[in-house]
């Protein structure tokens, strides 16, 4: 179909650990993050950083338009999935 745009999916798994950020893969891209296990992150570029609880099944917008910088701040490693819509 002419003129129709497409988009695709890039997921990535992560696992933090304790401590350990996570940066958006390619910025200016819309992402959903997705929990796959229990634990806590910190939004490190909300002023003021803001703490988020993670649960198995967790879902997470993440617009292109908000910078995030993720950092684990529990004592056990965080599973995430995280999907980025690139047009």
């Amino acid at each position: 179909m002419a003129g129709l745009k497409s988009s695709k999916l890039f997921v990535t798994r992560y696992i933090l650990a304790p401590g350990a950020p996570l940066n958006p893969p390619v910025e200016g891209h819309d992402a959903v993050i997705v929990g796959m296990n229990n634990g806590e992150l910190v939004n490190e570029k909300e002023s003021p950083p803001s703490h988020v609880s993670v649960q198995n099944g967790w879902v997470m917008l993440m617009p292109k338009e908000d910078p995030y910088l993720l950092r684990n701040i529990g004592k056990e490693s965080v599973e995430l999935l995280v999907i980025e819509v690139r047009k």
